[in-house]
């Protein structure tokens, strides 16, 4: 199942595969009194069946197709799924971008009948049939930033109630580089390295203004390789730029339109930081999106990250790729010593809405502009402009493996110009 489009509401299978039993029983004529009856108390000999199987010739599978069989009917072309309905219906049928969740992250109650609830999956379809997976997070409140007490706290992370009020699907993961490569035509990470080294565009890095070559300590021509690891379709894309994610993200949305998948009114973009700080924590309210409180040993220990996340301390465990860094001289690792790189996605635990590595592997751009948070509550709150200037300072999240401790916290946040690009910097898009 599932490995063909969904319709416009998210739908998969409705036409072949099998054929699909339904409550009325089958009448010639749709006009008679007992054409309807799901309870089963007409007068009849036969039920009908819908949408065509594995075998059917191609008018078997029309939308407005109907057989019939006698309802002790079975074999290995008759399936079925059920329709949950009652006194509370959906307002709508808009599938994976329709009406608002069920319960909000606070618990309270939305719109009446919507049956999608935080952390519910959908799936769609890149060229090539790579696949993207998307999760579900229902409007809300939290209080973002984090406490005076959190080990590892940064001063700009003070507390404000944030309330969003609509829901949103973010995706699954960050951004593999075999989506990037489906959907940008086959450009890798050592192209966007390429990109970086012939920049002639001077930053703010580091206290000085310089170019990202020489930040990098390569000279224009050096080999890009030497900012990659091994090109591993599973492993996030980076050094990959602002813009260059927000590209990735109108072409997204220029594909669901097209195909018809991505309902009217609906886009993909990256998320505000807001909106990855509540994803990221998932309805938990201490350090780590699993609800834990993290000790922080030593710059790159804190074993509290071992189960969810890639960072400084343990991005070379079990790390088996040709082309890594060297992390020996990396200060009070948890795991001492090995060579690290960025890891497929994935292989740590998601968090309670199915969203995985939001912390560690490679730091997200966020939508925003860095700047000081508003100093009480606000509403659907992103610190943005249409500026494309490539020294504008862009929002980073989640940390990343080369990251210390204190970084890889629902609450941490950094930025870079959104120019930038780096092999520990990637994004995840949200529609």
């Amino acid at each position: 199942m599932g490995q063909k489009r969904g319709n416009a509401w998210g739908l998969q299978d409705m036409h072949g595969n099998v054929w699909e039993w339904c409550a009325d029983w089958f009448q010639e004529d749709l006009g008679s009194e007992t054409a309807t009856d799901p309870k089963g108390t007409a007068t009849g000999t036969k039920r009908v069946i819908r949408g065509g199987a594995m075998t059917s010739e191609a008018r078997g599978c029309g939308s407005a197709m109907r057989i019939a069989a006698t309802p002790d009917s079975r074999g290995n072309l008759l399936g079925f799924r059920p329709a949950l309905t009652g006194e509370e219906r959906t307002e709508t049928g808009r599938g994976a971008a329709g009406a608002q969740g069920s319960r909000t992250a606070d618990g309270k109650k939305t719109r009446s009948g919507d049956a999608r609830k935080a952390g519910d999956k959908r799936m769609f379809s890149l060229p090539g049939g790579v696949k993207m997976a998307v999760r579900w997070c229902p409007a809300g409140r939290f209080v973002m930033g984090s406490p005076a007490g959190e080990a590892g706290r940064w001063d700009d992370e003070v507390q404000h109630e944030v309330t969003l009020t609509r829901g949103f699907w973010l995706v699954e993961t960050e951004v593999t580089q075999g989506q990037w490569k489906a959907l940008m035509n086959g450009e890798t990470v050592a192209d966007l390295a390429r990109k970086g080294l012939r920049d002639d565009t001077e930053f703010d890095l580091r206290g000085e203004k310089q170019t990202l070559r020489a930040f990098w300590g390569l000279d224009r021509d050096a080999d890009p390789m030497n900012r990659c690891g091994d090109l591993d379709d599973a492993v996030p894309v980076y050094n990959v730029s602002w813009g260059e994610a927000k590209a990735f993200c109108r072409r997204l949305t220029e594909k669901g339109r097209s195909e018809g998948w991505l309902p009217a009114g609906y886009s993909f973009r990256l998320p505000t930081e807001a909106e990855w700080e509540y994803a990221c924590r998932a309805g938990t309210k201490r350090a780590l999106p699993n609800g834990k409180d993290i000790r922080i040993l030593g710059e790159c220990n804190a074993p509290a990250l071992d189960d969810i996340a890639w960072y400084g301390g343990n991005s070379s465990v079990g790390f088996e790729g040709k082309r890594a860094v060297d992390t020996s001289t990396w200060p009070d690792k948890q795991y001492p010593g090995g060579r690290a790189f960025a890891r497929k996605v994935g292989l740590k635990a998601a968090n309670d809405w199915g969203l995985r590595d939001m912390i560690g592997n490679v730091s997200e751009w966020c939508e925003d502009e860095f700047a000081e948070y508003p100093s009480g509550p606000v509403t659907d709150y992103c610190k943005s402009n249409s500026s494309t200037t490539l020294g504008v300072p862009r929002v980073l999240r989640g940390g990343s493996w080369s990251n210390g401790a204190r970084c890889c916290r629902s609450a941490s946040r950094s930025w870079a110009p959104a120019g930038y690009r780096d092999n520990n910097v990637g994004f995840r898009p949200v529609c």
